[in-house]
């Protein structure tokens, strides 16, 4: 601790003077003219000898010999007895009135006199002029390291941290020294200072590292799910990939403020979700490397509501919040209309009123809320023949339903579990942060030193732009290096319906009316990044300790195309392909510079693709007479960015194969298979020419 940091010395009054006892805990926040402590004047005695006195005094009031049970002959001998216990009541009370009153008369409080934070013992170094002797404590300014709802957790000071006018992230200042952040932990946003945001980066770096794991924030909506709010969605829910969920509807006010409709009221939505296929797989395969958290454009009830959905459909759970609250209705009614069916039977008129008595009230409001009488039916508690031909519930349906609710109840219980492992509290959603606005996120909201151990993935990059966070080699107006991009997911079945939500990311590969079947396999695909990510980054982490997953994913993207020279036609206009180079860069280009590709203006002999948008334009010409250049569409760059490898060129061609491969870039995924394809097409001429001989 430097004596910069320190306020005021907590100082006995004289070098005679006994400390004895302290009113307050190391390092509790203290305010002037409080009481922190207590004083003894009395140089003889030490604040131990004190104490000592105390405990005896007490043990001896404190003891109490327990009363024998008195027979008739032992009046004479109680009345002894309780005469020689008050006695000695009197005397030990008079004692110790004594002894407490000439403590009292001994000691003095001891008074702070300055704000902040209370140090007990000696600093390493005093002032000039302070004697060290009678110096028992010091006082420390308080850092606010954290401010919860405009108070500081530490001291209880009220803190008004500016805003900003826009919206963006901007760190704040208080008393214009010490540097602020704000952090969103399970829906609540706080205020952290520097240095308390570098020592949980401190502690969640170790921990992640104990545990051989990276931090993961995930999106939802077109990541992992597509959710719609179109009533026509309903067709589908005989899917197991398909769930529903009821959401309050949320207004926007006059001022653009987001306001939600209680819940006791009728202004409820039911939203449909198609889970993406492959979701269970990747779920669990992040389970086991991964820190997993959220962050969502969402509400947080939605937020809420679909990582509980992903949990039920890890555990195996096919019903919903819905569905379960809608059998537990069926199995309370099954047992009331079983009940009342036995009643009648046995004619047991108490059971038959109590099961009716249901029906007798909704019948009576009924018939007041009409303003008429109605004529009430003659009850009979015999089985009519028309009530035996009727299907009736039985004990063993009632069994059955039961054992089905208990089942699925069972599951619930497993799901909630699964929740709070695989999310537990790290879900954050656009209500939590509302500050930032709706087409913007924070990593260092999540994160507040950056995170230099986690990655995302999501199917947008403009909203984590927009944050205008600058990390390590990211130029200002881009995405963070971390950043996983994944291709939209827009169920075939759920075009044209409304998107809930923000809409999904730009996708060069994807017509208007497109939408994915279930061969998608981008979160099979995003798996096995993380897998390689993950193997790359423990790999000698015991010798470069300051290693970054931003860092291992450059060096995993670089390698792609490395070596390779791409040609862009109708994808950017020249003027754009020049940017600055602190500037922003187009998309397309950002993607084919990060794989390690070099970018030409014009097609060369090194030329090893040419990525363009159609057909027949004055690159293809050219590129399509030099040897090994490959022209395809935009839709294998974006394979590559998706995969991070590289794709396979055959599946992207416009119009016919090279003549021979480029010798200077990497093998693509298909290349041994090829091979393998060429040799068996050449046995199979081999047969056919055999044969006709």
């Amino acid at each position: 601790m430097t004596t910069e940091n320190i306020v005021g010395f907590v100082e006995l009054p004289s070098a005679t003077d006994k400390l004895y006892c302290w009113k307050v805990r190391d390092g509790s926040s203290v305010r002037v003219g409080e009481t922190i402590g207590l004083i003894s004047k009395n140089a003889n005695e030490s604040a131990a000898d004190l104490i000592m006195s105390n405990v005896v005094v007490s043990a001896v009031k404190s003891h109490k010999r327990p009363k024998r049970r008195m027979r008739p002959g032992d009046t004479a001998v109680a009345a002894s007895e309780e005469t020689k216990t008050a006695d000695s009541i009197t005397t030990n009370s008079a004692a110790e009135s004594a002894s407490t009153s000439e403590s009292k008369q001994d000691l003095c409080p001891l008074i702070c006199r300055a704000d902040g934070i209370l140090r007990i013992g000696s600093p390493l170094s005093t002032t000039e002029g302070q004697n060290s002797a009678v110096v028992i404590g010091y006082i420390v300014k308080c850092l606010h390291p954290t401010v919860i709802e405009g108070l500081c957790a530490v001291c209880g000071k009220s803190m008004e941290l500016p805003t900003s006018n826009n919206g963006a992230y901007s760190p704040e200042k208080i008393d214009g020294s010490v540097n602020m952040s704000r952090v969103t932990v399970a829906g609540l946003t706080v205020a952290i200072s520097e240095s308390e945001g570098q020592r949980m980066a401190e502690e969640d770096a170790e921990r992640l590292r104990s545990q051989r794991k990276l931090s993961l924030v995930l999106d939802l909506d077109h990541t992992l799910v597509h959710a719609t709010n179109d009533v026509r969605a309903q067709q589908y829910l005989h899917r197991e990939d398909v769930r529903s969920l009821v959401l309050p509807i949320i207004t926007v006010s006059g001022n653009g403020q987001e306001q939600t409709m209680p819940k006791n009221n009728l202004w409820i939505q039911q939203h449909f979700v198609k889970l993406r296929p492959h979701v269970k797989e990747f779920l669990e395969m992040a389970l086991s490397l991964y820190e997993v958290g959220v962050y969502t454009a969402g509400t947080r009830e939605y937020a809420e509501q679909i990582t509980m959905m992903l949990a039920r459909h890890l555990v195996g759970a096919t019903r919903d919040q819905t569905d379960l609250e809608h059998l537990r209705y069926q199995v309370q009614s099954a047992e009331s209309e079983y009940a009342r069916h036995e009643a009648k039977s046995g004619g047991d008129i108490d059971q038959v009123n109590d099961a009716d008595h249901a029906d007798e009230v909704g019948n009576q409001a009924a018939e007041t809320t009409e303003g008429k009488s109605r004529k009430r039916k003659r009850v009979t508690f015999t089985a009519s023949k028309t009530d035996e031909k009727t299907d009736r519930v039985t004990a063993e349906k009632v069994t059955e339903m039961k054992q089905e609710l208990e089942g699925a109840e069972r599951l619930e219980v497993e799901a909630q579990e699964m929740r709070q492992k695989l999310f537990g509290s790290r879900v954050v959603s656009r209500t939590d942060v509302g500050d930032l606005g709706r087409d913007v996120k924070s990593l260092k909201r999540v994160f507040p030193c950056g995170g230099t151990m986690a990655v995302v993935v999501d199917d947008r990059e403009d909203v984590w732009a927009n944050a205008g966070e600058v990390t390590g080699a990211t130029r200002k107006g881009e995405p963070p290096e971390n950043l996983l991009l994944v291709r939209p997911y827009h169920w075939q079945n759920f075009v044209g319906y409304a998107d809930v939500n923000n809409a999904a990311g730009f996708d060069l590969t994807r017509s208007e009316n497109e939408g994915d079947d279930e061969s998608d396999e981008q979160l099979l695909w995003t798996s096995d990044i993380l897998k390689r990510l993950h193997t790359r980054f423990y790999d000698n982490i015991s010798e470069d300790k300051d290693k970054t997953v931003a860092d291992v994913l450059r060096s995993m993207r670089q390698e792609v195309l490395l070596g390779g020279s791409l040609v862009l036609s109708g994808l950017i206009p020249l003027h754009k392909q020049k940017v600055e180079s602190n500037g922003p860069r187009p998309a397309v280009l950002r993607y084919a510079e990060s794989l390690g590709a070099k970018v030409l203006p014009n097609v060369t002999s090194d030329t090893t693709h040419v990525v363009a948008a159609k057909d027949g334009t004055d690159k293809i010409l050219a590129a399509r007479q030099i040897p090994g250049c490959f022209v395809v569409k935009a839709s294998w760059l974006m394979e590559c960015v998706w995969t991070v490898k590289r794709r396979d060129e055959e599946k992207h061609l416009l119009g016919p194969s090279p003549r021979s491969n480029p010798a200077n870039l990497p093998a693509n995924d298909s290349d041994d298979d090829d091979d393998d394809y060429d040799d068996d097409l050449a046995a199979e001429l081999e047969n056919e020419m055999l044969n006709d001989d």
